[in-house]
C-alpha cells in the first residue's frame, strides 16, 4: 500500500529515483498517526477490508479471467473464481466487522444523549433528584493501572476503609459520608452508609498502555471483570480505576482531574458505574493537588501550598478527588440522578457544586478553616489509625448549601 506513495514522493522530491531516507521517513511518519490519532486503527481496518481487498484480490482475478478466459482451460478459469470469492467474503465481513467496531461506540453514546435529554424538564439538584438511583447499597470495587505508588511509604491511605461508621475522633471521614447518604431514590431509599472494598485487581504491566483516552478506561475495566476471582457486580457495584504517575489520560490536567461514568455493555459486557482519578504528582500537581502546590501565578501572594496529611502531594490530592467523584458517582450513578442544571451531558452535581472548598469560610480561592497537626500537615477528616485526610465538602440537600463535619457554625 505505501508503494504508490513513495513513488509519489520520489518523482516530486527526487526526480524519480529511489529514496531510502525519504521512504523511512514516510513509514516513520505513518506510525505516528496511528499511535496518536484516536480510532486510526479501526479506520485502516476499514479501509484495508473494503478496498485492498478488492484491489488485492477481486479486480487483479477479474482482470485476468475476462482478459484470458478464452484460453484458460476449467482450472485456471476456477482459481480466479475462487479468488475472486475469497476477496468479496474477507472484504464484506471485514468491512462489516470493521463497522461494527466503529459504530459499536458511537451508538451507546447517542442513546445516551436521548435518555438525558428526556429528563430535563425535572427540577434541579437543589430541589429534587431527576430518575433514580438503581441501588442504595455500592460495593467499591478497586482497579489500580500500574505502581500507585511504588515506594510503600508513599502508599495511597485507604480512604475507602474509613468510610465504615464506627466511631473515631471527629471530625471523621464517616460523618462527612453522613451528607452524601442523605440522597435517595425515587422510593425514598438512602444511600448506603459504608462502602465495602469488594476486590482489587492492579495491571502492573500496562496492558492497555501509558495513554488511556476515555472509551479506553472502559477496556481497562472489561480487562478486570474477565480476570477471575475479580468479582463482577453490575446491580451494587461501583468501579474505582486509579493511574499512576507515570500514565497519561484523555483531557487530564488540561480539564479533568477525574471523571465518573457508566461502562458500555458493547465494550465491557455490562452497564457499570465508575470513576476514574489520576495522580497529577509528576504531571500537573498545582491543578489538581490543590491546595498541597499551587499555580505559579500565586506563587507571590495568597497562602502558598499546604503540607499534605499523608505527607505525599500526588496521593493527597488523589483523595480528594476520589472523594469528590465517589460522592457523585453514588448519587449519579448513570448521569440521570441527582445533579443542577438543564444539560445532563454536562451536569454540576454535588461535589462540583463545592469544589475547592474544605472549611468554614471558604470560597474565592480560600479553602476555608481547616486544622493542622503538631507537624504542620492539613486535615479536616479523621480516619482509623489516626489517619487523616483533607478532602472537599459537598453540596447538602438538606441545608441546601455545601457542608463538611468540620464546619464551625
Amino acid at each position: 500500500m505505501m508503494n504508490p506513495v513513495y513513488e509519489v514522493f520520489e518523482r516530486r522530491f527526487w526526480d524519480g529515483k529511489y529514496c531510502l531516507w525519504m521512504r523511512w521517513m514516510l513509514v516513520l511518519a505513518v506510525s505516528l498517526v496511528a499511535l496518536f490519532v484516536p480510532n486510526f486503527a479501526d479506520f485502516l481496518s476499514l479501509v484495508g477490508s473494503s478496498t485492498c481487498c478488492v484491489l488485492g484480490f477481486v479486480l487483479p482475478a477479474l482482470f485476468h479471467y475476462l482478459a484470458f478466459k478464452d484460453e484458460m482451460n476449467w482450472r485456471r478459469a476456477s482459481a480466479d473464481v475462487g479468488i475472486i470469492a475469497l476477496g468479496v467474503f474477507l472484504g464484506v465481513t471485514g468491512t462489516w466487522y470493521s463497522l461494527l467496531e466503529i459504530f459499536s461506540v458511537k451508538i451507546p453514546l447517542l442513546l445516551q444523549e436521548i435518555r438525558g435529554l428526556i429528563g430535563t424538564s425535572q427540577s434541579p439538584l437543589p430541589h429534587g433528584p431527576r430518575s433514580l438511583l438503581p441501588d442504595q447499597h455500592l460495593p467499591h470495587l478497586v482497579r489500580k493501572l500500574g505502581p500507585l505508588p511504588a515506594a510503600p511509604h508513599q502508599r495511597l491511605p485507604p480512604l475507602h476503609l474509613h468510610l465504615q461508621p464506627p466511631r473515631r475522633p471527629l471530625p471523621s471521614v464517616s460523618e462527612w459520608w453522613k451528607t452524601v447518604s442523605l440522597y435517595t431514590d425515587q422510593t425514598g431509599a438512602n444511600i448506603s452508609r459504608s462502602i465495602l472494598i469488594a476486590g482489587e485487581y492492579s495491571d502492573r504491566l500496562y496492558s492497555h498502555g501509558s495513554h488511556l483516552t476515555r472509551l479506553s478506561i472502559q477496556q481497562v475495566i472489561a480487562t478486570a471483570v474477565k480476570s477471575k476471582p475479580f468479582p463482577v457486580d453490575h446491580k451494587n457495584g461501583i468501579y474505582l480505576v486509579l493511574t499512576a504517575t507515570d500514565v497519561s489520560v484523555q483531557d487530564f490536567c488540561r480539564a479533568v482531574c477525574g471523571f465518573h461514568y457508566f461502562t458500555f455493555a458493547s465494550m465491557v459486557g455490562y452497564t457499570l458505574p465508575y470513576a476514574w482519578v489520576g495522580n497529577s504528582g509528576k504531571q500537573c500537581p498545582e491543578v489538581c493537588a490543590y491546595p498541597f502546590a499551587v499555580p505559579g501565578y500565586m506563587g507571590g501572594g495568597g497562602p502558598g501550598a499546604l503540607r499534605p496529611p499523608n505527607g505525599d502531594v500526588g496521593v493527597d490530592g488523589m483523595i480528594s478527588v476520589i472523594g469528590h467523584e465517589l460522592a457523585e458517582l453514588s448519587s449519579n450513578p448513570l448521569v440521570n440522578a441527582w445533579y443542577a442544571g438543564e444539560d445532563p451531558t454536562a451536569p454540576t452535581e454535588i461535589g462540583d457544586l463545592c469544589e475547592g472548598l474544605y472549611g468554614t469560610g471558604g470560597g474565592g480561592g480560600y479553602i476555608g478553616e481547616v486544622r493542622r497537626d503538631g507537624g504542620g500537615r492539613t486535615y479536616n477528616l479523621n480516619g482509623r489509625r489516626g489517619r487523616k485526610f483533607l478532602v472537599q465538602w459537598i453540596w447538602s440537600p438538606t441545608l441546601k448549601a455545601c457542608a463538611g463535619p468540620n464546619a464551625l457554625d
